[in-house]
């Protein structure tokens, strides 16, 4: 999936596994969870780049196994947004504005 992203939309800060997650629930440490950084994320280009990557993971569910989405304070779950927040905080990291979580039920 990371090379998928960086193929298809030209992203070259795509990271994957990491030893722990700011949330205890985290996927980044079992390897089923995937950033993908957004270059000048709060530039209309750059949240359109962002949609691009959440919604193909959306509309394609299966090609790598979405489990959910998380882009610019939503949360998209089985098809459905709804608004998320970090129990951390609300920095442009933790809320997702600079990047596309992407949660997958396998590596």
């Amino acid at each position: 999936a990371i090379a998928f992203i960086k193929r298809e939309f030209g992203l070259t800060n795509v990271n994957g596994w990491r030893a722990s997650g700011s949330v205890s629930s985290s996927d980044h440490p079992k390897g089923k969870a995937i950033d993908a950084m957004i270059p000048d994320y709060q530039s209309a280009a750059g949240i359109a780049k962002g949609d691009d990557v959440a919604n193909w993971f959306i509309n394609n569910p299966d090609s790598f196994g979405t489990k959910y989405v998380i882009w610019r304070e939503q949360i998209n779950t089985n098809g459905v947004w709804a608004p998320y927040s970090h129990p951390g905080g609300d920095d442009d990291n933790l809320a997702h504005r600079n990047h596309v979580h992407i949660s997958l039920k396998t590596s």
